[in-house]
């Protein structure tokens, strides 16, 4: 569970209001994705329990025993806190009765349960964690609760006033602040769980619950690792993957013709193991030399195009009634006073740039290779290159490059664009080629292939082991629903 998550669940809880389950337990939350083979919990988990050891006003129970996995104890507390978020969706949609609330409660064990299958069936198979595993678990968990601490602070520091700005890190801020926001923050709990209930007591509760989700994800890791050194995928898998991919990449492509380049992208990145099998008609690859100018315009530009605006709108209904011809006059020269000044502003602007957009004219014509041109005038960090490749789709409009890609489609391959400005940048296009269209050679691209179906056979295989897991849990666990039904009695109550 990332630390965003978690300050998210406070800062919802205790800067904004509480919902209406406002009765339950302190949160000791489940991973964000325990599995493959879950749907995580709604990221708005925002805490409104009580700490364990507590009691709550309302006489819930937070450590009664919901479910007992073999040695785990899964308590009413853990339910609620994934139930306060699928409800708190719910209510999002409308009213919540009886009906909602007991669908609440059946996803709520159902996550909770997967969570701790790979801790129970772990333990079933004695797979263990070393003890550099167990370090960097207890790393991973401090740096994730200090996080926290931080974001909590920060994010009290500006919401309650006490700073004008949203600090980085709470060193940004003076002794008397810091006071301020830790005093502020325990004001909040005092009142969401109760008085005495300390910061130091609540990160201290989270830091627990991240090393069971850091715990949680590293023995799903080592039994998905295990799990996949018994697979072997032959070539019937490999052969039924790749029809598969191939009939999905055709139809939605030529669909939806930007689909196709999302995926090359993911693929050449190295995103996603799924290579291209289809490539639809109308794609084709350029090369970019872009020039930008330094800074921003000077403001003086909109306020002179604002003043055009006003001066446009007088002019037209004096034109229109054939009223005031000095005023009209006078409108005729401020306007192109005005219309002067933004010219010479804007010369002034792109000067710089129209004198690199020169430079690289004049080394394409004397014979530097476009890649050459963009290593030298294209922006690029030091150590990396200029290089500027594009997939456009010069087959209709392209939404992501739109007159960029219009501009290519007038080229031949090969051949190097005049400058042309896209949306006041300057640019300089060489067309490299149409992409083929149809299937794409099988052979050009077998090894993709077979790594990318024996990472999808691999991810089928561990999501039908987990799901029969899941199964098996069901069967052996220990189900008291008079603990966790109880919570949707709070609910409704």
């Amino acid at each position: 569970m990332k630390a965003n998550k978690r300050i998210l669940a406070l800062a919802v809880a205790l800067l904004l209001a509480l919902p209406l389950t406002g009765c339950l337990v302190a949160k000791d939350e489940p991973n964000e994705n325990p599995t493959a083979s879950d749907t995580a919990v709604p990221a708005n988990d925002a805490q409104t329990n009580e700490p364990a050891g507590e009691p709550a006003a309302n006489g819930f129970d937070s450590d009664a025993v919901a479910i007992e996995l073999g040695d785990f104890k899964i308590t009413a507390g853990e339910i609620a806190n994934v139930f306060d978020q699928y409800i708190g969706l719910f209510s999002y949609s409308g009213s919540v009765g009886p009906d909602e609330v007991s669908q609440c409660i059946d996803m709520s064990v159902d996550y909770v349960l997967r969570y701790y299958v790979p801790m129970w069936k772990a333990n079933e198979l004695g797979v263990t964690l070393t003890e550099a595993d167990e370090a960097e678990i207890e790393a991973a968990a401090r740096a994730d609760v200090e996080e926290e601490r931080e974001g909590l602070i920060c994010q009290f520091a500006y919401y309650y006033g006490i700073t004008d700005f949203f600090p980085e890190t709470s060193s940004e801020l003076s002794e008397e602040e810091l006071s301020a926001v830790l005093d502020a923050i325990q004001s909040e709990l005092d009142g969401a769980f109760y008085e005495g209930f300390t910061f130091d007591e609540y990160l201290e509760q989270q830091l627990e619950s991240y090393r069971k989700d850091h715990r949680s994800d590293r023995l799903s890791a080592l039994l998905e690792a295990q799990a996949e050194q018994d697979l072997a995928v032959d070539a019937e898998a490999i052969d039924a993957w790749y029809a598969d991919t191939l009939e999905k990449q055709r139809t939605g492509f030529d669909e939806v013709p930007s689909e196709y380049r999302n995926v090359a992208e993911d693929f050449a990145s190295g995103e996603s193991a799924t290579p291209v099998l289809y490539v639809p008609a109308g794609f084709a690859r350029i090369r970019v030399l872009t020039f930008v100018p330094d800074g921003d315009p000077d403001a003086q530009i909109d306020l002179n195009a604002a003043s055009m605006k006003q001066l446009e709108a007088e002019y037209g209904a004096l034109a229109l009634n054939g009223a005031d011809e000095a005023r009209q006059a006078a409108i005729q020269s401020e306007y192109a006073a005005l219309l002067e000044q933004n010219r010479a502003l804007e010369e002034a602007y792109y000067a710089g740039v129209k004198s690199n957009v020169d430079a690289a004219v004049e080394a394409l014509n004397g014979g530097t290779s476009f890649e050459d041109a963009m290593d030298r005038f294209n922006s690029h960090a030091e150590g990396e290159s200029g290089l500027d490749e594009r997939l456009v789709y010069v087959g209709g409009p392209d939404t992501r490059y739109g007159d960029l890609a219009a501009e290519a489609a007038k080229l031949k391959p090969g051949e190097v664009s005049k400058p042309v400005t896209v949306d006041g940048v300057y640019y300089i296009i060489q067309m490299v080629g149409p992409v083929p269209e149809g299937v794409v050679d099988r052979a050009s691209i077998a090894d993709a292939v077979n790594t990318a179906a024996a990472e999808a056979s691999r991810a089928d295989a561990w999501e039908a082991l987990f799901d029969s897991w899941v199964t098996e849990a069901r069967d052996v666990a220990v189900f008291h629903p008079e603990t966790y039904e109880s919570v949707g009695d709070f609910y409704l109550y």
